[in-house]
C-alpha cells in the first residue's frame, strides 16, 4: 500500500469525517461537477530515509489534504474530525493484504481560502499538511 492509497482508505473509514463527505474523497483534484462539500489531498514531497549500509525502508511524505464545502462552519467541521484523524496518528492502517505501519504524523500547517466563481458561489476551503514518518508491511 502506498501514502496515497492510505490516506484515502483512512478518511474514507473514518465516520467523523465521512459525516460530512460521504466518501466524495479524491486524490488531488475533484472530478468536474463534483458535489461539495468533498476532500482532496495529495503528497506535495516524498524524501528518501537513508542508512549507512541499506534502505532504511522509512518514509516521512509531507501530505496535504484539502476540504471544501459551500459553509464556512461545515468547512471548518470537516478540518477539525480531519485533525482529529491526522496530528499525532500512530498504527498500522492496513486494508488485510497490504498496509503501512506509521511511527507518528506531525501537523504542519494550515490555511483558508474562500474563492468565488463567476456566478459568486462561495466555495470554502481549508488545508492542512502533515509529515508522516511510516514503514511499509508489504
Amino acid at each position: 500500500m502506498n501514502i496515497g492509497k492510505a490516506i484515502h482508505y483512512k478518511t474514507k473509514n473514518t465516520a467523523a469525517i465521512t459525516a460530512y463527505s460521504s466518501n466524495r474523497i479524491y486524490p488531488k483534484v475533484s472530478p468536474q461537477g463534483a458535489k461539495l462539500p468533498n476532500i482532496t489531498y495529495q503528497i506535495i514531497s516524498n524524501p528518501p530515509i537513508h542508512a549507512m549500509r541499506r534502505d532504511a525502508k522509512l518514509y516521512r511524505p509531507r501530505v496535504q489534504i484539502d476540504y471544501w464545502s459551500t459553509s464556512y462552519s461545515q468547512c471548518r467541521l470537516m478540518a477539525k474530525a480531519g485533525e482529529n484523524l491526522w496530528r499525532d496518528l500512530t498504527g498500522v492502517i492496513s486494508t488485510g493484504s497490504s498496509g503501512i505501519t506509521v511511527q507518528r504524523s506531525f501537523w504542519q500547517d494550515e490555511g483558508e481560502i474562500a474563492e468565488v466563481s463567476p456566478q459568486a458561489e462561495i466555495t470554502h476551503h481549508i488545508w492542512q499538511e502533515y509529515l508522516i514518518w511510516h514503514t511499509t508491511t508489504t
